[in-house]
């Protein structure tokens, strides 16, 4: 839920108190998560392993640096690189359009989204999914033309369809290739998901998606 929307439904429920009343359903549901989520996961990710570099690249934000030549958007898009595996996290919000923010961006800057190892989709919103149509279709889309590689594996939080993917709802932890596993959505009131885990040894690091 983006803070836009929460100072919204605060106002509608009553101004400050209304917003209080949101901020102390977060704080609960966090500690809620702090609670059961090392319990829920921690057996799935016993042989996640780990691998020698993990790096993630923003394809799509709102803010782009002057010049780049990058198109910015309020939506969300990484390509998540973990050893020899790259996974797509979301897919912006422009799915809708002959270029998307996504391909452009992916061609701009060399990541091509033909070699791909799987997708993961945090939640059912139209600036992670491609667009209002691709929400209410529950669906993703990377652009107009379809270019998801065919047959590639698509981790998502909800029943969804799609032509070109295999769809495997995120239901508990999974570890999906050396060092990187996709993690369940934490509980309700919390924040979305579901996310990626990646680790190094010694280090880890992980991308999720909250409050849009």
């Amino acid at each position: 839920m983006g803070w836009n929307r929460v100072l919204a439904a605060a106002t509608a429920a009553g101004g400050v108190a209304g917003l209080a009343a949101l901020m102390r359903r977060y704080a609960a549901g966090t500690a809620r998560a702090d609670r059961s989520w090392p319990a829920q996961v921690g057996a799935g990710l016993r042989d996640l392993g780990d691998v020698d570099e993990v790096s993630i690249l923003p394809l799509v934000e709102r803010l782009t640096p002057d010049g780049s030549g990058l198109a910015g958007e309020p939506g969300v898009s990484y390509l998540v690189r973990a050893g020899g595996t790259r996974v797509l996290f979301d897919s912006g919000l422009s799915g809708g359009k002959p270029e998307s923010a996504l391909a452009h961006n992916a061609r701009t800057l060399g990541a091509s989204l033909q070699d791909l190892d799987a997708v993961v989709i945090s939640h059912l919103h139209a600036d992670h999914v491609g667009g209002v149509r691709a929400m209410r279709a529950g669906t993703f889309r990377f652009s107009a033309e379809p270019l998801e590689p065919r047959g590639i594996p698509a981790y998502v939080p909800t029943p969804m369809r799609h032509p070109r993917a295999d769809i495997a709802v995120t239901a508990g932890p999974r570890v999906i290739a050396p060092g990187l596993a996709v993690l369940p959505p934490l509980p309700r009131g919390c924040c979305s998901g579901p996310a990626i885990s990646a680790s190094r040894p010694w280090w880890s690091t992980s991308a999720s998606s909250a409050w849009s």
